[in-house]
């Protein structure tokens, strides 16, 4: 799952939302009027995929800010989703919603070079067109493999008609198709190339495997001259994807925890270098993403006796609030301000003998 953006206005729409079924191949191509929020995201695969597809089981994506919201997070946990977001530095990993945006953008630039507000009639045919080609994978196409027949092609040679309005409609939309098709085998051609160029062979690792992890992306504090090529080693939890892996890295590693496996290395032990040699005082890296700063305390609550508060974060917007335990809101200033407001709400028990 991913975005097509930027794109010239046309018909009200600015941007794709591109979903690609893994098993299937099956694309849903969904024009959208901006950037969703996640709320408005959530609404959106619940309108234009779920009430087709039912729920899936899990969401693959980048880490864009939609997706990597306590919003659609917690939107997928209600539904029992699992959010697999993309790797660290390796955006690859959504490889087959990157290759279906290149596909995409590639045809729809071809056919509208005259006028580039004109790609949303097109959409349609796109869709179509990824639909009806054969996966080298399964050898099927997509609507075979969802719907077990192929639906049949338009009939391009059909005879002249005598309603205006349906064959000026007849004509562009066979342009469409035929440009969307030679759109498609070139850059089919082109991308397979290009993969089978720096593709390695077969799956290095193996689940609960220990490996080192290459700090070639990550903000390691000190002389960059002088830090560690690798830190760790950390034991593989789970393969995620094709080609990345998820680590089980220590608390204080506020980083994600999935990588490309080109990130990492195999731990090699002998007789000269046991496991008890392995360094045990690796530098901590900063965090990718820090958690934005609480900006104020709206409401508290008990749950299973635990004291938590109702936060708004700073940079964020309402849909981004959520609970927290109160051990989290670090300022004491944001609650002392709050309770002095609403001296009712649930407020930390004073200290002295405990309750019987």
């Amino acid at each position: 799952m991913d975005f097509i953006t930027n794109l010239p206005r046309s018909a009200g729409k600015t941007v794709i939302l591109t979903i690609v079924d893994r098993f299937s191949k099956m694309c849903r191509l969904v024009p959208l009027p901006k950037l969703p929020s996640a709320s408005e995201l959530a609404e959106t695969l619940i309108q234009e995929l779920f009430r087709f597809t039912g729920i899936p089981e899990d969401i693959v994506s980048d880490r864009g800010p939609q997706f990597a919201s306590r919003v659609f997070r917690e939107f997928c946990r209600k539904l029992n989703i699992t959010l697999s977001l993309t790797s660290a530095y390796h955006p690859q990993s959504n490889g087959l919603a990157e290759r279906t945006n290149r596909e995409v953008s590639k045809a729809l630039r071809l056919l509208i070079r005259s006028d580039p507000t004109k790609w949303m009639p097109h959409l349609v045919w796109a869709e179509y067109s990824l639909n009806s080609r054969v996966s080298p994978v399964t050898n099927l196409t997509p609507f075979q493999c969802v719907l077990w027949f192929q639906p049949p092609l338009f009939p391009w040679d059909a005879p002249a008609g005598t309603v205006p309005k349906v064959e000026a409609w007849y004509r562009e939309s066979q342009g469409a198709w035929r440009g969307i098709q030679r759109a498609l085998r070139l850059l089919s051609a082109k991308t397979k190339k290009q993969a089978d160029k720096h593709r390695r062979p077969g799956f290095p690792f193996r689940v609960g495997q220990q490996v080192w992890l290459s700090t070639k992306n990550l903000r390691i504090p000190g002389c960059r001259k002088f830090t560690a090529r690798y830190i760790g080693p950390f034991p593989i939890l789970q393969r995620v994807g094709p080609v990345t892996v998820k680590l089980r890295l220590p608390r204080v590693y506020r980083i994600s925890p999935t990588f490309h496996v080109s990130l990492l290395k195999p731990v090699k032990y002998s007789r000269l270098h046991s496991p008890a040699d392995s360094p045990t005082d690796t530098p901590t890296p900063v965090a990718d993403d820090p958690r934005p700063e609480i900006r104020a305390v709206l409401d508290s609550r008990r749950r299973l006796g635990r004291l938590q508060y109702l936060v708004d974060w700073t940079g964020e917007g309402a849909d981004e609030r959520s609970w927290v335990p109160a051990a989290e809101v670090t300022d004491p200033t944001k609650t002392e301000d709050f309770h002095r407001v609403h001296p009712g709400k649930p407020a930390p028990r004073p200290r002295g003998r405990p309750r019987k």
